[in-house]
């Protein structure tokens, strides 16, 4: 930063010291130093990105070196601040392209901001010393300072062009006047000419001061090249105006108005009464950097037809108003201020993007609290935020780090398009609606999340979760994704009325932690489940895992359903049952024959009260384990398919009632071996399986008791008909957290020898 102001100082005193050599010959002697005005990240184009890193490295969270600092600089005023921010989304949104933003920058040769480049002229060399003219630095209009007196018999004036007729002030030309004193229907006019030139700048230092109109606006910047509002340090300034105007001031919109970019700064207080329309306006930019200022207002607190933007840490800006607290026909850019915005209206509105970088936000609205109809970006702050809609909403959403609280009667986050949340702390009670909904993609890279909802806690068109953790207790769905969920990691814990985890196409997930308890499923999706990793702990369901197929691949599964653990099929709009809330709908020409379940590796464990695992097609077990307990009564079955069943692989034990499980046996048990009364089992003795030689294959401490029914199937030994199933008998060694291992030793208890059923191969169908 301080190499590219020292650059830029260099620049203007070289200018000065050949001002007498001809600017044209000067220019041409610039080059390219191969930087891309905008492309702050470096990556040859100029994109969102590059407005994002901007604030990212306002908040310190990314640090640029002197190149990509040169190419942040967009304005070229020497620093890197919001406003450079704003240029790159103004360039992105085809809105204006003022400092060439794209191309390449050339040799500096001073500011590039056109409104005040000095204009340099050829001139033929003189063969004589000469005195050059007097510069035009456009500072001359500091130096016409003056006074306003306000006051209910006469005001008086200092200062060339400030003139008062009756109880107006009119000021003709630039300067510096400072404002004290009361009136109490009175109105400071300004209005430099149709020509503005460069020393046309106007600032009025609040002193003290109390102005009301009457008639129309109090403060009215009607022509000027810049209007100021200076707020003197330890002062308290009111300014108000009247609920109809004079149709001499039809233009004006707010006590303060301003025809031209507006800024405020200032140590002190302002307090604005907007009884006409908005409390501040501006037909083109607002600045605030500093200052106290509390608005009420009919309609905007803060209105501008072009781009708000606050920067400062000092900025206290409190509103009351019947329309919107802050809204923006164009940006709107909140760097480290403190807002508390009450309305009837949006807390923060802009037609085009919204950038908040850092700050503290009380926003409690009747509307949205923060809309944006373009893109709205938040890289820090800390929001409390209370809304009759939807609390954070924008064409897209991007967050990458905050602390919020919300409350809303809509949405708590909610994006026409994308939304990304990186990082952050969310606390969301959507009283009635989604707390986090996006229309399209829906992307969470991390964040902590506390989800209260009264449908669902996040919702998108697709969804991928790659980190984070997500505590939801909804009345609806917990995750929701109209297409595909892909999920890579994270912490989940859902409470749930309908499914905790569902898709109406596909879910992958491939890490993450699960705790999910369901009036209806666990995870369900309406094409195919697929689980490659993770930890997935459904402690209450209807149906744990349910899809139209589902593979497993792997990971740590542990079910607890009411009806079946993992389900192929089943589900349809007329599903809902028993109290069930769900209704989950399959594809349309979907068939029970297509149906299957696929389990390739991984460690499922099963309690269910109907079908353990029940396919209306398919059912292929060719590795890793799976442990089913239940059911326990008749109609159900351990092990459940309509078509064929293929023990290929890995270890299936399962344990049910002896008349549940063994109902309508049709000895299509494949590779597996079962005996459908192994005796009285109490819920945590001893089951295990030994081989021929005594050996302990698996062993199990069950959850469920009574007469017991087993079935068995291991690639680990080719002797399945040699094995017995025993009860009773004291065991040695380590089980783990479900009460299983494949591991240590017993001694005494009763064997039960296992065999096949009447037929040796898988058949088309089969239920133990």
């Amino acid at each position: 930063m301080k190499k590219l102001r020292k650059y830029t100082a260099a620049a203007l005193s070289a200018l000065l010291l050949v001002s007498a050599v001809p600017f044209a010959a000067s220019a041409a002697e610039a080059s390219s130093d191969g930087i891309i005005r905008g492309d702050v990240n470096g990556d040859g184009v100029v994109n969102i990105s590059d407005a994002t890193a901007v604030q990212r490295y306002l908040s310190s969270f990314i640090t640029l070196n002197d190149e990509r600092v040169k190419a942040a600089d967009v304005n070229n005023d020497g620093e890197v601040n919001i406003k450079d921010a704003t240029e790159i989304q103004k360039y992105l949104a085809n809105y204006s392209n003022t400092y060439k933003i794209g191309e390449a920058i050339e040799a500096e040769s001073g500011s590039t901001d056109p409104s005040e480049a000095t204009q340099a002229t050829e001139a033929t060399v003189p063969t004589q010393a000469t005195t050059p003219a007097a510069e035009v630095t456009g500072d001359e209009w500091k130096e016409n300072t003056g006074k306003i007196v306000l006051s209910n018999n006469a005001i008086t004036v200092t200062g060339n062009g400030a003139t008062v007729d009756g109880n107006v002030v009119t000021i003709t030309e630039g300067g510096d006047w400072e404002v004290t004193g009361t009136c109490d229907n009175g109105m400071i006019y300004i209005n430099t000419g149709e020509e503005k030139d460069v020393n046309d700048k106007v600032k009025l230092r609040l002193n003290g001061m109390s102005l009301t109109n009457q008639n129309g606006p109090a403060i009215y910047f009607d022509r000027c090249k810049k209007a100021f509002i200076t707020i003197e340090d330890g002062t308290t300034n009111t300014v108000s105006d009247s609920s109809t105007y004079d149709t001499a001031y039809a233009d004006a919109k707010g006590a303060i108005h301003s025809d031209d970019t507006l800024e405020i700064k200032g140590k002190g207080t302002l307090d604005v009464n907007g009884n006409y329309k908005h409390g501040i306006n501006s037909s083109d930019d607002i600045l605030i950097e500093n200052g106290v200022i509390n608005v009420t207002a009919v309609k905007d607190a803060l209105h501008a037809n072009d781009d708000i933007t606050l920067s400062g840490k000092n900025i206290k800006l409190t509103t009351n108003a019947q329309g919107d607290g802050i809204e923006s026909e164009g940006t709107i850019n909140i760097d480290k201020a403190s807002l508390n915005l009450t309305g009837s209206g949006k807390g923060i509105n802009a037609a085009l993007d919204i950038a908040l970088t850092s700050g503290t936000y009380e926003i409690n609205t009747t509307d949205d609290c923060v809309n944006g109809n373009a893109a709205v970006n938040i890289s820090g702050g800390s929001y409390n935020l209370t809304s009759g809609d939807d609390a954070v909403t924008g064409a897209t959403v991007d967050i990458a780090a905050g602390t919020f609280e919300i409350e809303c009667a809509g949405k708590g986050i909610n994006g026409d398009g994308d939304i990304t949340l990186t990082d952050g702390t969310y606390t969301v009670n959507s009283t009635a609606d989604d707390c986090i909904n996006g229309n399209s993609v829906v992307n969470i890279l991390g964040g902590t999340y506390t989800l209260t909802a009264g449908d669902e806690a996040v919702t998108g068109d697709a969804i991928n979760i790659s980190g984070g953790e997500i505590t939801a207790n909804v009345s609806g769905k917990g995750i929701k994704a109209t297409t595909d969920m892909n999920i890579t990691g994270g912490s989940f814990t859902v409470t749930s009325t309908d499914d905790s985890i569902h898709s109406n196409g596909n879910i992958t997930i491939d890490g993450g932690t699960f705790k999910l308890t369901s009036n209806d499923d666990g995870i369900h999706a309406d094409t195919t489940v697929t689980i490659k990793s993770g930890t997935i702990d459904i402690l209450k369901s209807y149906e744990g895992v349910e899809g139209n197929y589902v593979v497993i691949d792997g990971g740590t599964i542990s079910v607890v359903a009411s009806d079946d653990g993992v389900n192929a099929a089943g589900g349809n709009d007329q599903s809902s049952m028993g109290g069930r809330p769900g209704q989950n709908q399959f594809r349309p020409g979907s068939s029970t024959s297509n149906s299957s379940i696929t389990v390739n590796g991984g460690y499922l464990y099963v309690t269910a009260s109907g079908d353990g695992v029940d396919s209306n097609g398919a059912l292929s077990f060719n590795g890793g384990t799976v442990i089913v307990q239940g059911p326990t009564t008749g109609g159900n079955f351990a092990i459940d398919a309509d078509g064929t069943i293929g023990f290929n692989g890995g270890t299936v034990l399962a344990l049910a009632s002896s008349n549940a499980m063994w109902e309508d046996v049709n000895g299509k048990s494949g590779n597996a071996v079962l005996n459908k009364s192994i005796g009285s089992v109490s819920s945590g003795s001893t089951i295990a399986v030994t081989d021929s030689s005594g050996n302990v294959l698996s062993v199990i401490k069950p959850r469920i008791s009574g007469n017991l029914g087993i079935l068995y199937y291991t690639d680990r030994t080719s002797l399945l008909t040699s094995c017995k199933a025993v009860t009773g008998a004291s065991y040695s060694g380590t089980l783990d957290s479900f009460g299983y291992s494949e591991s240590g030793t017993i001694s005494g208890g009763t064997g039960k020898t296992l065999s096949k059923g009447s037929s040796s191969g898988g058949g088309p169908g089969g239920r133990w």
